[in-house]
């Protein structure tokens, strides 16, 4: 879709008093995030023109290499950016972009990155012992 066809389109919503449905069409259109979306469609809104020629990444041409890009944004630590281009390219909902995407790793020698807060909440722990450790001494001399 061309940045006019796309601004085009969301003032015709917006004229149509239907902003919602011009934000949800932004996003499907750019993937990008909520605010992001409501914020550009409040710009064109004002006017503004916006250029989204560079925020749509082209779709792989095969499974193939839809497999190698998804593997490329792993390797680079960008497993969130892996399961969405995923999902962009075969409109699956998030669980199953996430475990086809884990399963293209394991298969591929790379361990998919853990969920979860368990460092967090060691360091937390290790925060509050060492506070009551501070604390008991701080009082037990006064």
């Amino acid at each position: 879709m061309s940045t006019d066809d796309l601004n085009d389109e969301i003032l015709q919503l917006l004229a149509q008093d239907r902003k919602i449905e011009a934000i949800k069409r932004y996003r499907e259109v750019t993937g990008t995030g909520l605010a992001e979306a409501k914020s550009v469609v409040e710009a064109i809104e004002r006017g503004v023109r916006i250029d989204v020629t560079n925020l749509v990444p082209p779709l792989p041409a095969t499974p193939e290499q839809l497999m190698a890009e998804v593997l490329q944004l792993v390797r680079e630590g960008r497993y969130v950016w892996a399961i969405k281009r995923y999902r962009e390219a075969t409109g699956t909902q998030l669980k199953d972009a996430k475990e086809a995407v884990d399963r293209l790793c394991r298969a591929n020698g790379l361990e998919p990155p853990k969920s979860g807060c368990g460092s967090f909440l060691f360091g937390m722990l290790v925060f509050m012992f060492c506070a009551g450790v501070a604390c008991y001494l701080f009082f037990a001399a006064n």
